[in-house]
């Protein structure tokens, strides 16, 4: 039976760390979609959600299979779980990543002259860091960066601050695209709320402590 449990929770691990690669790869064309103003990028992005949504259910048949069937203790117990969250999280990333793909259409269609200003590519830059430092947390057990994730979640948000200012400041001429960036920089901390999610759900499955909250 414990063989059975450990070669189940050995594909579930495998699928979970596949279905975040796929979302690191789909937020990362989001963001590039809009620094680069390319609308066809942002296509591709609403296209592979369908591959990503298809992907979760599989995941929560997997989980809820190994519970029904192998009735998991101990640590096997509290990584199904963790999966089950990071899951919904994971998919929550990806609908956000969609969110910004249709807003970088809108400022394109827009059609006003500015440049991106640099809080926000760097706000996506420590974004697809933390996220993909916390799959790497899942992939290696590493409870030790799934902390580094969670302290990293100030540095975006100060960089949405920074976003905002620069809204405000360019709201008068460039009102369509201030209000498209201030709802990109909120997704983008929403999506660097998830990677933390993620990171204290690693925590939770490796040493058993509940850090959410806290």
């Amino acid at each position: 039976m414990q063989q059975k449990t450990t070669k189940d929770i050995n594909g579930l691990r495998k699928s979970i760390l596949l279905m975040g690669g796929r979302v690191e790869q789909q937020i990362t064309r989001a963001f590039q979609s809009i620094v680069e103003q390319d609308r066809t990028i942002g296509k591709e992005v609403r296209v592979d959600e369908e591959q990503i949504n298809d992907m979760e259910l599989d995941i929560e048949a997997e989980c809820l299979e190994i519970l029904a069937l192998d009735h998991p203790v101990a640590s096997d117990l509290r990584f199904v779980i963790s999966v089950m969250r990071i899951n919904t999280s994971l998919e929550r990333i990806a609908d956000l990543a969609v969110g910004i793909a249709k807003r970088g259409s809108k400022i394109t269609k827009a059609q006003e002259s500015f440049t991106v200003p640099e809080s926000v590519p760097e706000m996506m830059k420590a974004t697809i860091k933390m996220i993909h430092n916390a799959i790497e947390s899942l992939a290696h057990d590493d409870t030790i960066l799934a902390r580094k994730v969670r302290e990293a979640d100030d540095e975006v948000d100060d960089l949405r601050r920074k976003v905002l200012f620069w809204a405000q400041q360019n709201a008068a001429k460039l009102t369509a695209t201030s209000i498209s960036l201030i709802t990109i920089a909120s997704k983008i901390e929403r999506i660097a709320d998830m990677a933390t999610n993620i990171a204290e759900d690693v925590i939770f499955a490796v040493e058993g402590e509940n850090t959410r909250h806290s």
